[in-house]
């Protein structure tokens, strides 16, 4: 096993077994792009449901997801209050247009992801859960949900431009899982997970 398969098997190991498959990126632009891209391939909508307080990067697609600049694609959420997730979910679907996903960063109250994702699913949208490696459990653990897509920034190598989507098999098709992860990056990768120890 070389370190690029080892980096990813332990990555993996923290993660619910449906979420198996794993594309190592070089920046959260990057992966975030690429979750997008994952829910625009296997979903017929093209919109996506945003929050309100968060900048979702550089890229001009996802510039458009920012505040201040967003296309009549985005939706914005607050995230105080998981009813307004529904509601945007609800709009979408009369619309006709359809809804690819639900792109959900930081912490929120309890019971919000839970009834956000639940109301997303329900309209046929992906829940795509932006979070950060750390000491304490994924922001969805928390909330005891499971996203389809999950996107991880530079918290995997402490600094070291990294980043990860981690999703389903299904939802991978036909987007090729066997490039990046650098032997430089994943070493970085497998420091922090050894500094975090094995707890999930």
């Amino acid at each position: 096993m070389d370190i690029r398969e080892l980096y990813i098997e332990r990555l993996l190991s923290r993660f619910p077994a449906p979420l198996s498959v794993c594309y190592l990126l070089r920046s959260l632009n990057e992966a975030t792009e690429l979750a997008l891209r994952l829910a625009r391939a296997h979903r017929p909508g093209k919109d996506v449901i945003v929050l309100e307080d968060v900048d979702y990067g550089m890229t001009t697609s996802l510039a458009n997801m920012s505040p201040g600049r967003r296309k009549f694609w985005v939706h914005a959420a607050t995230r105080a209050d998981s009813a307004t997730v529904a509601e945007k979910a609800r709009f979408i679907e009369a619309s006709g247009r359809g809804l690819c996903g639900f792109f959900a960063a930081g912490v929120f109250p309890d019971g919000y992801l839970r009834d956000a994702y639940a109301a997303v699913s329900a309209v046929g949208g992906l829940n795509v859960a932006i979070e950060e490696l750390g000491p304490t459990a994924w922001e969805f653990a928390r909330h005891r949900v499971e996203p389809d897509i999950v996107v991880i920034g530079d918290s995997l190598g402490n600094g070291f431009p990294m980043a990860a989507v981690v999703t389903r098999p299904e939802l991978a098709a036909p987007f090729p899982a066997n490039t990046g992860g650098s032997e430089a990056a994943c070493a970085a990768g497998l420091a922090v997970l050894d500094a975090l120890g094995e707890n999930k």
